[in-house]
C-alpha cells in the first residue's frame, strides 16, 4: 500500500499537477510546481496563472505522512463519495492510475493555503487531525427560541461531497410547529486547540420560512450604526445567527481558538482556468474576459470582506469576548480570532442563544 501511494504521488500526480490538470476520470484543474529536496519540477503550466510551489525538504518525512493521511481517508470516506469508474479499475493504466488513493491525494491540495505548501508536512498533519478528531454529532435540540420563534436544533455531519474543503459540516436550523429554517452551513477542521472554519454556505435546497426569516433580523436591535462603522448594518442576519451558534457549540467543547481560511490558492486557478476556457469558445473577446477576471476578483474580495464584517459585527455585540488576533496576510492568510465566555450580549437575540446554549454544555460525541 505504502509503495503504491508512493508511486502514484510522485510519478503521476507531481507531473500531471506541473502541466495545470490531474486525470480522475474527470480533470481537476489542480496546478503546482515542486521542489522536493532542492530539485525542481516544473512542467508547461498555463502562463496566465501564478502557479504555487510545493516545497518538499524531508522527503522521508513528507511521504510518511502522506501515507498516514491516505489510509486515514480511505476509512473516513467511503465510496459513496468516489465515480463509480474510480471505484471499478476499469480505467486504470499504468499511466494514469486512476483510483480512490490519486482522487484523495489529488483534491487535498485543492485546501490547501499558500503558507502549506511552503510547509507541506504542517499541512498533512492538520489534515490528519481533521480525521482523527471526530466531532459527528446526532440532532441536538438547543431550546425553544422565543426571538425566533421556534425550537433550535444543531448537529455535525460529514461532508457530502469529497470536493468540499473539509471533512465536517455543522448545521443549524430553526424549526416552529409547520415550518422548518435552515440556517447557514459552516465547513471546518480542527486541530489541537484550533478550529479551522473554511466556508459559511448557504445550501440551494435549504428550507425557509418567511415568518423567522424576518425575526432573524431581530440581530439589528440594538445596533448603532453610528457608534459601530456603517457596513456593519450590512451582514447577513442567518450567517451572523449560524456563526454564533457554531462559536457556541466550540465553546462548549473548551474551543477558543478560530481561524477562517480566505484563500485557497488551487480553487482561484480553477476559477481562472475556466474564464480562460470560455475566453477561448468565445473568440478571444477582450471585454468578456475582462468582466468575467473582474466579477472572479470582485467575488473573492467580497467573501474576505464578508467574513471580516460578520465578525466585527459578534465584536460590536459581545464586546471584548470576541477577539480578532489578525486580519488576513497581516501575518498569515488567515483571519484569527478567539472567543472566550459569549454569556453577555447587547442584543436580546444573541444574549437567548448564549443563555441556551450555555445551558447545555454536555454535548455527547
Amino acid at each position: 500500500m505504502k509503495n503504491d501511494i508512493i508511486d502514484i504521488f510522485y510519478n503521476s500526480i507531481i507531473p500531471e499537477a506541473s502541466n495545470g490538470s490531474i486525470d480522475c476520470f474527470m480533470y481537476y484543474h489542480i496546478c503546482f510546481n515542486s521542489l522536493i529536496e532542492g530539485k525542481l519540477i516544473e512542467g508547461s503550466s498555463p502562463s496566465y496563472i501564478d502557479v504555487p510551489l510545493l516545497e518538499i525538504r524531508n522527503k522521508n518525512e513528507f511521504n510518511d505522512l502522506l501515507v498516514d493521511y491516505v489510509q486515514l481517508a480511505l476509512d473516513f470516506y467511503d465510496d459513496h463519495y468516489f465515480f463509480d469508474e474510480v471505484l471499478s479499475g476499469e480505467y486504470r493504466t499504468n499511466k494514469n492510475k486512476l483510483c480512490k488513493e490519486k482522487v484523495l491525494m489529488t483534491l487535498l491540495w485543492s485546501n490547501a493555503t499558500i503558507e502549506d505548501f511552503q510547509e507541506p508536512c504542517r499541512f498533512l498533519r492538520r489534515q490528519k487531525a481533521y480525521l482523527e478528531n471526530n466531532f459527528l454529532t446526532e440532532e441536538k435540540n438547543i431550546g425553544f427560541s422565543k426571538v425566533l420563534g421556534g425550537e433550535i436544533f444543531t448537529n455535525v455531519s460529514k461532508t457530502r461531497k469529497l470536493s468540499w474543503e473539509s471533512p465536517y459540516a455543522f448545521h443549524s436550523s430553526i424549526v416552529n410547529e409547520s415550518e422548518v429554517h435552515d440556517l447557514p452551513t459552516i465547513r471546518f477542521g480542527v486541530e489541537d486547540n484550533v478550529v479551522f472554519i473554511y466556508c459559511i454556505h448557504q445550501e440551494k435546497n435549504n428550507r425557509k420560512s418567511k415568518k423567522i426569516n424576518r425575526n432573524l433580523y431581530k440581530v439589528n436591535e440594538n445596533f448603532n450604526s453610528l457608534e459601530g462603522e456603517g457596513k456593519l448594518k450590512d451582514v447577513t442576519p442567518s450567517f451572523l445567527v449560524a456563526l454564533t451558534l457554531f462559536i457556541l457549540h466550540f465553546q462548549n467543547l473548551g474551543y477558543t481558538n478560530f481561524k477562517i481560511v480566505q484563500y485557497l490558492p488551487e480553487r482561484w486557478i480553477d476559477k481562472k482556468i475556466v474564464i480562460h476556457k470560455k475566453d477561448i469558445k468565445s473568440g478571444h473577446k477582450a471585454s468578456t474576459y475582462n468582466e468575467n477576471m473582474e466579477t472572479l476578483i470582485r467575488v473573492q474580495e467580497n467573501l474576505v470582506q464578508k467574513f471580516c464584517t460578520t465578525l466585527l459585527r459578534l465584536q460590536y455585540h459581545y464586546g471584548n469576548s470576541v477577539i480578532i488576533k489578525s486580519f488576513p496576510f497581516e501575518i498569515d492568510s488567515y483571519l484569527s480570532f478567539t472567543s472566550n465566555d459569549l454569556s453577555c450580549s447587547n442584543n436580546v437575540l444573541f444574549q437567548e442563544l448564549s443563555t441556551l446554549c450555555t445551558s447545555r454544555k454536555s454535548i455527547n460525541l
